[in-house]
Parts: C-alpha cells; structure tokens; sequence
C-alpha cells in the first residue's frame, strides 16, 4: 500500500500544511476492502436499508405465526409448533443472515464494478473552488458547499459528497496529521463556502 504527499516530495508522515490559495495533493491507494466497508458501514445508518431490514424481519416471521395460529384452528398441533418455531428462527437470526447477505452483494458489486482500477492510486486535491478527485476511472470535482458530512470510523474517514457517496480516506495509509489537517481545512472552506 502506497500512500505519499505529492506536493513538494514530502513525506507521507509529516504533516499536510494548507497555506493560502495553494492546491494540495494527496496519493494513496484503496483496496476492495476499504469499499466493502464503507458499503456496509452506510448500509447501517440508511434509512431505507434501516427500513427494509425492521421489515423483513418482522413480515415474514408474522406470515408463519399466521399460519401456525390456522394450523391450531384446523387442530395440527405439531405442525403449527413448527412454524412458531420456524418464526422465532427467523426474527432472531435474520439480522445475520441479511447481514451475510448484504456482505456478499457488496462484495460481487466491487468485484464486478471496479475490477482492476484499484491497483492504481487515487489522487485527493484541494484546492480553492472545491476538492478535486481522481482514479485510473476518472476525476470528479466537488464544491466544498456539497460537503454533507465528516464520520471517522474504524479506520476510516469518509467525507461525505451528499447522501450516500463519500470520499474513503483509510487511516493505515494516510497519516493521522495530513486526515486531520484535510479534514480541517476542508470544514473550514465548506463555512466559507
């Protein structure tokens, strides 16, 4: 994993200065990983994944508890057990399982979708009309006024570009001065802004 400071041939550990309106670079890589936990951190805190998992957990074990209170109508005692077993099964152990689920999707949608990309750096800028990005794929560019959002977690810092995309920055290849001073500067420009 590679990570430098491109500006001046600094080195990656030392600190990131911002100085008036100078553009400044950052390199680094990210692996499949890095993307798959940023896919299952959003999942987490989306309202609509929030939404779609409260309910499959809660529709399906409900249809089985239906049929077995029929089934104890129609005096099939052993078979309804069954089903209130089966509904208990599931409102217990779906969060997993969906969880698994979610893992593999993520996973085969990486796979599928950026492929060889990642073996090349990601190159972050920013500079005075708003944060510059670019991979093998292509560059994008962001006004500091979209910014939505800072969340660090578990080795990760995602600025997030709107709702559900963000810039991943992984703490074990960037150094916790230059995410502190990027993470810093850009707050400030997004007041400004």
């Amino acid at each position: 994993w590679s990570v430098r400071l491109a500006r001046g041939g600094r080195d990656v550990r030392s600190p990131v200065t911002f100085a008036g309106e100078e553009m400044n670079r950052i390199e680094y890589k990210l692996t499949e990983q890095d993307l798959l936990r940023f896919n299952l951190y959003y999942s987490t805190i989306s309202d609509l994944h929030q939404k779609q998992r409260r309910r499959h957990r809660v529709v399906v074990p409900s249809a089985y508890l239906i049929l077995a209170l029929l089934l104890c109508l129609s005096k099939s005692f052993v078979a309804a057990t069954l089903f209130v077993l089966f509904a208990a099964g599931w409102f217990f152990f779906s969060p997993r399982l969906m969880s698994r689920r979610y893992r593999k999707i993520y996973e085969k949608h990486i796979r599928e979708t950026v492929g060889d990309s990642l073996r090349k750096p990601m190159t972050l800028e920013l500079r005075p009309d708003g944060i510059s990005s670019s991979s093998y794929l292509g560059e994008s560019k962001y006004r500091y006024s979209v910014v939505d959002r800072i969340v660090e977690n578990d080795g990760y810092t995602y600025v997030f570009i709107g709702k559900g995309m963000a810039l991943v920055l992984p703490h074990d290849r960037i150094a916790k001065e230059n995410i502190a001073s990027l993470v810093a500067e850009i707050t400030q420009r997004k007041q400004e802004a």
